[in-house]
This record gives structure tokens, sequence and C-alpha cells, in this order.
């Protein structure tokens, strides 16, 4: 392989390494925003007709945010008969905030699978406030015996 061609070779692989490099840190030099429920996902059993999820929610946003915590079944209607330690509580900047659910088998059903959902919304009477979304973590339980 000649001179030029072998330098040529180098400069695009250098540029594109520089490239992609340069772009990896600066897409994730940025901060990520957003409302979050750890742990995301778990499965249980149970000997009873009720299973307890508890969860953490955490307002990772610069300002106090009012965070709305709501359950789901696999259907995406209410859970009927569930019980939640709070269903909306307004998070300071930073701050995490554990939430017990107790839910109930449907009858005579051995599995359950049900979606807790945290949502951060905006203050009533704020102007240019928006809907920040939401985000959802899947728990489902067995129930033995």
């Amino acid at each position: 392989m000649s001179f030029p061609k072998k330098f040529r070779t180098r400069l695009s692989s250098t540029f594109v390494g520089m490239l992609v490099c340069g772009g990896s840190v600066f897409c994730l030099s940025g901060n990520a925003l957003a409302q979050s429920v750890s742990p995301m996902e778990k499965e249980t059993q149970t000997f009873t007709d009720k299973f307890v999820v508890q969860v953490e929610i955490a307002n990772n946003y610069p300002t106090a945010e009012i965070s709305e915590i709501y359950l789901r079944s696999a259907e995406w209607g209410a859970v009927k008969g569930a019980v939640l330690s709070s269903r909306r509580v307004r998070l300071a900047s930073g701050k995490k905030m554990t939430i017990t659910a107790l839910i109930p088998f449907e009858h005579d059903k051995k599995y359950r699978h049900v979606y807790l959902c945290h949502a951060i919304t905006p203050g009533s009477g704020t102007q240019g406030a928006a809907y920040r979304g939401e985000v959802c973590g899947k728990y489902s339980a067995k129930r033995v015996g």
C-alpha cells in the first residue's frame, strides 16, 4: 500500500473515530431529566389473596414537582380494591419517596399483572407548564397454595 493511500486510510479512520467518540461524549454529557420508578419490574409469590409492591419514585427535575401515582391492570383499567400509600405528592428537586401498594388478586385467579405509574404534572395556575410524561413499572405476582 502506497504512502498516500495509507495516510488517507488512517486519516479517515481517525476522523470517524473522533466523530464517533466526540458524538458519544456530546450525547452523554447532558443531564437526563425524568421522573423514575425503581425497580421497573418485579415478580413475587404469595400465599394470600393480596400482594405488596414497594417502589421508590424520584423527581430528578431542578424544581419541586407534583407527582401522581396510580395503578393500572394488564388491560390498562383501574385496579379495584388496591391501596396506595400515596396517590399525589409534591416532591422537592432531587428527592425520593417510597410508595407501597397492596394489590388484591382477581376472583379465583392465581396470577396478577399490574402497572404502577408515576406521572409528573404541572402545578395549577402556572404559566408555560407542560405535562412532563409518565413512567410505569411492571409488577406481577403468583399465588401459591
